[in-house]
């Protein structure tokens, strides 16, 4: 199960390096998180492990649940970020230039 939660990490961080849209974060974010997801999943399976693995691997996968969370906000802002500067850009207003002048 340690196997299966490493691999899933190494697939969420794979993926979450190439979203580039709002959109693709949040199917990520159902993809791994959501109530069909690959990481609840795991979690259901964990109530067949022994005690012993019940503790760890249960501790484990909740905190990869919450570096999930946080990577996925993190990605957000970036992600925000980056389209307001690119508007910025867009938009940008060279306020030297003044208005025509009006002859009175």
């Amino acid at each position: 199960m340690h196997e299966q939660l490493q691999q899933l990490e190494k697939k969420f961080r794979s993926a979450l390096e190439n979203i580039d849209t709002q959109e693709n974060l949040k199917e990520l974010e159902n993809e791994y998180l959501g109530k069909k997801g690959k990481l609840k999943a795991i979690l259901a399976g964990v109530k067949d492990l022994s005690i012993e693995e019940k503790k760890t691997v249960g501790v484990a996968a909740n905190q990869m649940k919450d570096e999930f969370i946080s990577a996925l906000e993190t990605k957000a802002l970036e992600l925000e970020n980056a389209y307001f500067e690119n508007l910025e850009e867009q938009e940008s207003v060279d306020v030297t230039l003044g208005y025509p002048s009006k002859n009175i």
